[in-house]
């Protein structure tokens, strides 16, 4: 059943997803994957609500705040100081339950983590910093919803006919692994072998090591930050501090515009919410915006920050009217507020 068209007594839940019967996948010989609607779409319509496989809080002080998501998939709430459960191991601040029902729900999962936690967080951290720990503190955990969903023998669903869903799905990113500098694959490859490929405790979940390293360069490519207003709006106000960072293989099917016709935003339980800043014609093409939008940012900050985040130079039409100002930009469709 569509999301906003439940009654109002079924509570959503983390793991419930949903996509616009007039959205659906197509292929560009340039772009490659992408969306794009059917039929017509109405401003303000939700296009889809897609859980993460994967998801990890990503705050400067987990002790002190009030942004650390519950570690259970089936869940990823904010948690408030008062009152949340960490791990009885201490394996890492972040790693914190809504209530001891979330806790043991999030035992097996957590099970394959928290010695890899143990073992390798604090030399990670100190020896790469916040930035790699994140990164493959991620890749473990979608390790771990990997096993979990072939122990489970089922996947998340999503509109079966146009999207793939769970492992499947993942295997379906695009991993840009020719695009990405030599220097940096050297690197990530460094930090599987020493960092994941090493560790005992996670050999029940392991892929080869190129298959993870294809998996960096896959997360690196497509996984979103969370933050706490939506991204895709030429606002007063920007988008807020990020608090979490999550891969959506569904969700990175959308492509990038600078003058993008969907917002998106996570809901209470990280998932991805897309939804139409403006009226989408049949036929036409879905896309977000890979940046905050906030204040003057002009083309060649735009384009310099996509280049080094996401290997491409961004050709949509508010770059190519800001290359040729005569085509006049304020023609273009965009929302203002």
């Amino acid at each position: 059943m569509a999301i906003g068209l439940q009654p109002k007594s079924t509570t959503p839940t983390a793991k419930q997803s949903h996509v616009h019967p007039h959205i659906s996948q197509s292929y560009d010989p340039d772009k490659g994957r992408q969306l794009h609607a059917t039929a017509p779409v109405k401003a303000g319509d939700v296009l889809v609500v897609d859980p993460p496989y994967a998801a990890i809080p990503v705050v400067d002080d987990p002790a002190h705040s009030d942004e650390v998501l519950c570690s259970n998939g089936d869940c990823r709430r904010k948690i408030p100081r008062v009152g949340r459960i960490g791990c009885s191991n201490r394996c890492a601040v972040e790693v914190v339950w809504c209530d001891v029902g979330c806790r043991d729900a999030d035992r097996i999962r957590h099970g394959l983590e928290c010695e890899w936690l143990r073992g390798y967080a604090p030399s990670l951290r100190e020896d790469e910093g916040e930035y790699y720990f994140g990164v493959l503190w991620l890749i473990v955990r979608v390790l771990a919803a990997r096993y979990e969903e072939k122990k489970q023998g089922s996947s998340m669903s999503m509109s079966k006919e146009k999207f793939s869903s769970g492992w499947t799905a993942m295997t379906e990113l695009c991993d840009n692994r020719k695009l990405w500098p030599e220097a940096d694959l050297l690197h990530w490859q460094s930090l599987v072998e020493k960092y994941i490929c090493a560790d005992p405790s996670l050999r029940n979940i392991l892929l080869s090591p190129d298959s993870i390293l294809t998996l960096i360069c896959q997360q690196e490519s497509n996984s979103f930050g969370l933050y706490p207003k939506a991204t895709g709006l030429a606002s007063m106000s920007d988008r807020g501090e990020q608090y979490g960072a999550a891969i959506y293989p569904r969700s990175s099917i959308a492509n990038h515009s600078c003058c993008p016709n969907i917002t998106h935003k996570p809901d209470d339980h990280g998932r991805m919410v897309f939804t139409a800043s403006r009226d989408i014609a049949p036929g036409e093409e879905c896309c977000i915006s890979y940046m905050d939008l906030f204040g003057d940012v002009d083309i060649s900050t735009r384009r310099k920050h996509l280049r080094e985040q996401f290997s491409f130079t961004c050709q949509c039409e508010r770059c190519r009217a800001e290359e040729n100002p005569e085509e006049g930009w304020d023609a273009l469709p965009f929302l203002d507020d």
